[in-house]
């Protein structure tokens, strides 16, 4: 199995349905071609860092469908507009094919904020390749993005990409499914209530869950345990969170300030909504002093 494969990926049950049918669309090319029914050409996928556009992106190919990538890296060294020409005469090659164009912001943005030395050669070389593709061609261009604000309008029209998908954060059915694939993949014990560690997780991106379950078995081997729990996992959180490790405690005046600010938090938590709060500590991680985690 193609380790890209839908299979592979957890939640994101209608993102997928949506990317399975393009699938399907370049696996039933002729059927197209007869019914004169034109196929998208270009596809974007956008969101945060971490969700998993590029993997989402590669799993359109699957088993069956041909896979040429175009790096945004390899876009600026010299040479970088036979190699973007390059890519698109091997991907009509190869028909049916995916051409993944990944960081496509990082191509063609519209301001300095990410600009590269011949980003506007580029940029014409894409709009003459993605208008020049015949109907049907089998080429399917499927792009990645982290905002659609990053990239040059004149990308965006119909006709060039044609479906703009968004992947957002995994919703709390995604992150029950994604926070159980990877812990399946640890051979430790798990003492871990899957669905509670979800609801604590909101906002986290697929890449910070495996990052945090992966964390949480460094922490339990290092500490000669058998088994990954609660506890483990929270510490593994905080560490990604605050992205220190956790400190010296302060001083009586600065850890009494700290224990009666974090408490405002709580009380006013178990007040409004006492089944939203999580935890509360005075643990410090870096310049954090403390914090209260909430469910959602």
């Amino acid at each position: 199995m193609n380790k890209f494969d839908f299979h592979c990926i957890a939640g994101y049950h209608k993102v997928k349905d949506e990317l399975v049918g393009l699938r399907n669309l370049l696996l039933n090319l002729e059927s197209f071609r007869r019914s004169g029914v034109r196929m998208p050409r270009g596809v974007l996928l956008y969101g945060a860092p971490g969700v998993g556009k590029t993997v989402m992106a590669r799993a359109i190919a699957g088993n069956d469908i041909s896979l040429v990538e175009l790096r945004s890296a390899d876009c600026t060294r010299e040479g970088a507009e036979d190699y973007v020409l390059e890519a698109f005469e091997n991907a009509r090659s190869q028909a049916p094919c995916i051409l993944l164009i990944d960081e496509l912001d990082k191509l063609t943005e519209g301001n300095d904020m990410f600009y590269m030395e011949g980003n506007d050669r580029v940029m014409k070389i894409l709009l003459q390749e993605l208008d020049g593709q015949k109907d049907n061609s089998g080429v399917m261009v499927v792009a990645t993005c982290n905002s659609c604000d990053h990239i040059n309008p004149a990308l965006l029209r119909s006709g060039r990409f044609d479906r703009i998908i968004e992947i957002g954060n995994p919703t709390l059915e995604d992150r029950v499914e994604i926070i159980g694939h990877y812990l399946s993949k640890i051979k430790l014990e798990v003492r871990l209530d899957v669905e509670y560690l979800a609801k604590i997780t909101a906002g986290h991106t697929g890449a910070q869950l495996e990052c945090m379950i992966n964390e949480s078995g460094v922490m339990a081997m290092q500490e000669g345990m058998s088994h990954i729990d609660m506890k483990t996992v929270q510490r593994a959180m905080n560490r990604i969170a605050f992205r220190a490790l956790e400190g010296q405690n302060v001083n009586g005046d600065e850890q009494w300030r700290t224990a009666v600010h974090e408490a405002g938090h709580a009380v006013v938590a178990i007040m409004l909504t006492p089944e939203s709060l999580s935890t509360a500590s005075i643990i410090p991680h870096g310049q954090i002093r403390g914090h209260v985690r909430f469910v959602r």
